[in-house]
This record gives C-alpha cells, sequence and structure tokens, in this order.
C-alpha cells in the first residue's frame, strides 16, 4: 500500500495526507468497479481503507446496486480482521458498524457546519486530535440549491442501512471470511450520501448530508470522523462490551414498536405488522396484527413496504 502516489484530485490528496499524518493504510482509487472488490485484491492489514471517487459497479444489499456520483459521495471498503469474534456472533460486527455509523451522522448532524474539525483518524479507541482545514473538495453543489436544514433522528433500517428519519443516507455491504470457528477477514463496504443533491428517479427515499443541514461538506473530514467513531465501536466490540452494543442498537432501529407494512420474501402479500427487536443472530421480530404472534426473519425473508 503505497501512499506515495501521483495526486490526480483534490480529494485524493487531502485523503492522503489523512492517511499518512495518522497511520492508516489507504489505497486510493480514481475509478473502480467496487472497493469491496478491490479490497480482494490485496492481503491488506486491519484497518486499511479502500477508498474510490467512483465505482462502476458498486453493490448494495439484496444484490442491488449502489449508484453515487462520482466525487460527491464517499465510497470505500474498510478491512477489518475480528478474530476475536466467534463465526456465530458475526451479526455484532454488523451492529459495531451501524453503530458507528449513526454515531458520525449525529455528530455532524449537530455540527451542521460545512466546516468541522477533521478528528483522529488512527485505529485506536481512546485517542482524539484535530486539525483545521480551509478547501471544501467533491461535490459542485451551490449552497443556493439547499433548502436549509430539515434533518432529523437517525435510525438502523434492519439489517443495516441506515436512515435519517424515512429517508436513506447510508448502504453497508459487509462481507466476511472465515477461519475455521472465527473470523479470517471482514470486507466492510459502505456508501455514505455527502454532497449529492439531484438522485435517480429509481431511487425512492435518498438523501444527503447536504440535504439533510443545506451545507456543503468536506469529504476527508465526514470520513475522519466516521473513522474515529468505527474504531471506538470496533474497541468496545473487541472488548466484549455486548450488553452495551446491543442496548445502543435497539435504540436505533427503525420503526421499533411503530406498526407498519412488510411483506414476506421480495414481492410477497404485504401484511401489518410491528418490529419487537432484533435477537443477537440477526433475526428481526416482528408481530403480526392479524394473529398477535411474533415470528421471526432471516435477512431477504422481509422486506419494507415504505410507500
Amino acid at each position: 500500500m503505497d501512499n506515495k502516489t501521483r495526486i490526480e484530485s483534490p480529494l485524493q490528496e487531502r485523503m492522503v495526507s489523512w492517511a499518512s499524518r495518522y497511520g492508516v493504510p489507504l489505497a486510493y482509487l480514481s475509478e473502480t468497479t467496487s472497493t469491496n472488490l478491490a479490497a480482494r485484491e490485496k492481503e491488506y492489514p486491519n484497518g486499511a481503507v479502500i477508498l474510490a471517487e467512483s465505482q462502476t459497479a458498486g453493490r448494495g444489499q439484496r444484490g442491488n446496486r449502489w449508484l453515487s456520483a462520482p466525487g460527491e459521495n464517499l465510497t470505500f471498503s474498510v478491512v477489518l480482521r475480528p478474530d476475536f469474534l466467534p463465526a456465530g456472533a458475526q451479526f455484532y460486527l454488523s451492529k459495531a458498524v451501524s453503530l458507528a455509523l449513526t454515531d458520525t451522522l449525529e455528530e455532524l448532524l449537530s455540527e451542521a457546519v460545512a466546516s468541522v474539525p477533521m478528528p483522529f483518524g488512527g485505529f485506536s479507541s481512546d485517542s482524539a486530535q484535530t486539525a483545521q482545514t480551509s478547501e471544501t473538495e467533491g461535490a459542485d453543489v451551490s449552497l443556493s440549491e439547499l433548502s436549509g436544514k430539515r434533518s432529523g433522528r437517525v435510525y438502523i433500517k434492519w439489517p443495516n442501512d441506515i436512515y435519517v428519519e424515512d429517508r436513506k443516507i447510508v448502504g453497508i455491504l459487509i462481507e466476511n471470511d472465515l477461519s475455521g470457528a472465527t473470523f479470517a477477514r471482514s470486507i466492510v463496504g459502505i456508501g455514505i450520501n455527502v454532497n449529492q443533491i439531484r438522485f435517480p428517479a429509481e431511487l425512492p427515499n435518498p438523501t444527503s448530508l447536504a440535504l439533510e443541514t443545506g451545507t456543503v461538506w468536506e469529504l476527508t473530514e465526514v470520513f475522519g470522523t466516521f473513522y474515529r467513531r468505527l474504531s471506538r465501536r470496533y474497541d468496545q466490540l473487541g472488548r466484549g462490551a455486548l450488553e452495551e452494543i446491543d442496548r445502543d442498537y435497539r435504540s436505533k432501529i427503525y420503526r421499533l414498536g411503530v406498526e407498519s407494512r412488510f411483506a414476506e420474501g421480495s414481492g410477497g402479500a404485504p401484511f401489518w405488522g410491528t418490529i419487537t427487536g432484533v435477537l443477537p443472530g440477526g433475526e428481526l421480530e416482528v408481530r403480526h396484527r392479524s394473529d398477535g404472534r411474533i415470528r421471526q426473519y432471516l435477512f431477504k425473508e422481509i422486506e419494507y413496504l415504505l410507500a
């Protein structure tokens, strides 16, 4: 991993500087098919970042494409090696990553300014340093196009999309490699909508930091905030603080206790139900209105009907 590559964009310059300052292994790609696929091409160390300005075949949950405007958002993967986790506890990694993202968004939304301190980027839990920056990189967005602040609460839409109210702002795709009864490697693919304000019509409910706050954000600072928050949640996971993770995750579950419309499987008959919780293995528990029974669903066995 060589951070002394030829600099071709302001974002690359800023990210390379950030990675060098905090000792974070970084592979910066102007374009790639998918950062998760690129992460498999080398044996990257724990905490390594593969970031691309543009993905031609970005992937989301359920096999969907992840659509992102080049240079306006963050599309990246983080390589983790959580060999302390047994294979049966893999959903706890999903919880930790999702909470790191809700932590990040809550911090940034509370700031709601275009320039925020760039936090410590090292992959440890308690250190924090800041560095001021002055330029805004990435988005070709005019502040006059933004309608002002509209943000609300941040939620985890099971299993691990991140919403602001009913609007999707982050997609996550975690791919795990096992070695016997433990993890050998996890590749955490993340797309954060940062400065994009126009989205394809096929996306029903997208949003971005720019739309939520009425400001244009510096991509490196958004990433630095996330990396610090991830390091803390990863440390929490490593310490075995699973009750804390469970409590925090439950508090962020989208539509917990709110009667909503669902369908069993893809395209199944709709029904009304209420999410009552998520089991340690990741199963979603939903109480059906029709008979009052609580049923458990694995990923792809149920879908939200948001319209």
